[in-house]
């Protein structure tokens, strides 16, 4: 084949290591697709048309893309809102599904629903699992410290150094190594507090992780623990002295101490008027009551 001519198109999938390009180096136009950001930087934007995939299809994208692999059939439209449901309309995941269900009747569909739902879908889970060698020991019990994260939030690096224990500059190097590979997603809060966004499909892998999950609730515990709450709520009654300049506290401290299963501690913080001043504060009036609302059940006094 004439691999020179300007009609020929090389296509290389999943492409893991810029060294994986230069064995291809054929003079010709080369489609490639990667999570990789090494190897979307190997090529100058002046050579190179880049493409960034959105986290997910819409709604309306990811129904036609389920339509195509039903080929000639009606897609029921029960069935394909549920299957976008359980997959956050992630392009692959989605993908990934399609290559098990293509042209399979719709009982093979419906126990594919079921599969995504409960986590136990082994082919991506297999995929998830071989995706992470790239990273060494210490780096993969890093990422494990994400199973106590819920999906998609802000989680602010400064947080994550402390829960595992390791100075900032070394986390942010492992964090920038995680987004390199699309492990997650980095960004800034306010244009200086470096976050990552924890990617659905590691976060459904590391929801059906047995040796994580029967430890849950301790793992929630050590989060918990970094802030030492029974010192701030033992110290005399000045309000300079609650949590400062921690957002991610006061969103979601109330969500860790329940999955912690420290209803008591949880009922002493919401019944402190300088954590609830500094709650307002940081989350406004609205957010504040609401949370007050959700823990009713922690918070209320029993009245004998």
């Amino acid at each position: 084949a004439n691999y020179a001519d300007p009609k020929c198109l090389l296509v290389l999938t999943e492409v893991h290591h810029k060294n994986i390009i230069k064995l291809f180096d054929f003079n010709c136009k080369v489609l490639i697709t990667t999570r990789n950001k090494n190897v979307r930087d190997y090529f100058s934007k002046n050579s190179a048309t880049i493409l960034t995939m959105e986290d997910s299809f819409s709604d309306d994208e990811g129904t036609e893309f389920l339509q195509k692999i039903r080929r000639d059939q009606q897609i029921e439209f029960d069935t394909a809102e549920a299957i976008l449901e359980n997959t956050k309309n992630h392009p692959y995941l989605l993908n990934s599904l399609a290559k098990t269900i293509e042209g399979k009747p719709t009982q093979v569909w419906r126990q594919t629903i079921i599969d995504t739902k409960s986590n136990t879908n082994t082919s991506i889970l297999d995929k998830i699992y071989n995706s992470l060698k790239v990273f060494n020991m210490e780096e993969k019990h890093i990422f494990d410290h994400f199973v106590v994260f819920q999906h998609s939030v802000p989680i602010p690096a400064n947080v994550l150094s402390k829960f595992c224990r390791i100075d900032n500059n070394k986390m942010e190097k492992i964090l920038e190594k995680f987004d390199k590979f699309s492990v997650l997603r980095l960004g800034y809060l306010k244009g200086s507090v470096l976050v990552c966004y924890q990617k659905y499909i590691y976060f459904q892998y590391l929801q059906n992780n047995s040796t994580l999950m029967d430890n849950i609730s301790e793992a929630h515990k050590q989060l918990v623990d970094i802030y030492d709450l029974e010192t701030q709520l033992n110290t005399p009654n000045d309000s300079t002295s609650f949590v400062k300049n921690d957002e991610y506290f006061y969103y979601f401290i109330g969500y860790h101490l329940k999955k912690a299963g420290m209803e008591e501690l949880l009922q002493r913080l919401y019944l402190d008027f300088r954590f609830l001043g500094q709650n307002i504060k940081a989350n406004g009036l609205q957010k504040t009551f609401g949370d007050m609302k959700h823990y009713k059940k922690e918070i209320i006094v029993s009245i004998k």
